[in-house]
């Protein structure tokens, strides 16, 4: 595992970097977290163009390194962020809806189990902003990951 992220990130930083953080290191595996701040920026980004984006960088991925698969993480939820939650559902749903289309993408929903039974936001799971994930929140996230990658990437070992 080769941890490539960096705070602040949009969905065209992934595009624009893709060569230099991830293509270059020929992996057999990619994991994609954006649209978080893509949707809660102050001037949020049009859904389409984030997804037009990340169909840009399947694209590019595809085309460097044809068997490596692409894990695309929803969207998570937010406490700070919760008013724009609607929109991010979008994004992940039309994330959803492109691994769907292709077989060498995975849709990985890390939001479904940061939320409470009833829908709404967990808030004992973030730290202080209300933003970032405390460590019950990393180990809830990690385990939804862990679970969606392990039984596929078992196959390749």
């Amino acid at each position: 595992v080769i941890l490539r992220g960096f705070g602040g990130s949009v969905m065209n930083d992934v595009l624009h970097y893709l060569d230099r953080v991830a293509l270059v290191y020929n992996p057999r595996a990619i994991l994609i977290y954006e649209g978080d701040n893509d949707t809660g920026a102050f001037n949020p980004i049009p859904n389409e163009v984030i997804l037009d984006q990340l169909r840009q960088i399947i694209s590019r991925i595809h085309e460097a390194l044809p068997e490596t698969r692409v894990y695309v993480l929803s969207v998570k939820p937010s406490v700070l962020r919760w008013s724009v939650w609607p929109a991010a559902e979008q994004v992940s749903a039309g994330y959803k809806e492109i691994a769907e289309n292709d077989p060498l993408v995975y849709y990985v929903d890390v939001a479904t189990p940061l939320l409470n039974e009833d829908g709404s936001v967990r808030t004992d799971i973030y730290v202080q902003d209300d933003l970032h994930l405390n460590d019950l929140g990393n180990q809830i996230w990690g385990a939804s990951i862990k679970a969606a990658l392990m039984p596929i990437e078992a196959k390749f070992e």
